[in-house]
């Protein structure tokens, strides 16, 4: 998590980003379907997905990102090996996932000192702790979550927010999970 850099620059435009698989359980559309809402509302907001197409049943063409984003509502950046870079430039990750196990993204965001409104289902609900370092959406709503993106940009806890993302960032930190697995070794050991 050292290589996150934990910075949120409020006198930016407020920016979205949607980072994993281009998979419709992932959300993607429900993302895209928010930000379309969003967009009439805060015109300056922006909006990222950063990801790749996935050939699977599910997938996502990269028509319907394209037509999006033609429309100005979404500025697709491909996949980023840099995600800790493009991660100082945004400050709300979003992952309106229908499953999920142990999301990277939520925890990238966290150390990266980012707000995070995701799903309401198992994985996504042990990272983030409603009203605390985020929002929590019914799955498969676009319009909850436009809801909670909406509640986001008025907030006037923003700062706060995001320090209690950092905060809680500190239970995934890689040294913490080692030390803490050494010990469970030693004791069956």
């Amino acid at each position: 998590m050292d290589r996150f850099h934990p910075v949120v620059d409020f006198d930016k435009p407020l920016t979205f980003i949607f980072v994993g698989r281009l998979v419709e359980e992932k959300g993607i559309r429900e993302y895209m379907e928010a930000a379309k809402i969003i967009k009439r509302r805060f015109p300056e907001t922006r909006f990222l997905i950063a990801g790749d197409y996935y050939q699977k049943k599910s997938r996502i063409k990269p028509e319907e990102v394209k037509a999006y984003e033609q429309n100005g509502i979404v500025e697709y950046l491909g996949f980023c090996f840099n995600i800790e870079e493009v991660l100082q430039d945004v400050h709300v990750v979003v992952l309106p996932s229908y499953r999920e196990g142990m999301p990277l993204s939520l925890i990238e965001g966290l150390a990266a000192k980012k707000f995070l409104i995701a799903s309401d289902v198992a994985g996504c609900k042990d990272i983030v702790i409603d009203n605390y370092n985020g929002f929590l959406v019914r799955s498969r709503s676009s319009f909850d979550l436009a809801l909670k993106m909406e509640k986001y940009i008025n907030s006037n806890n923003k700062e706060h927010f995001h320090n209690n993302s950092l905060t809680s960032s500190k239970k995934y930190d890689q040294k913490i999970i080692t030390a803490k697995l050494l010990v469970l070794i030693s004791e069956i050991i």
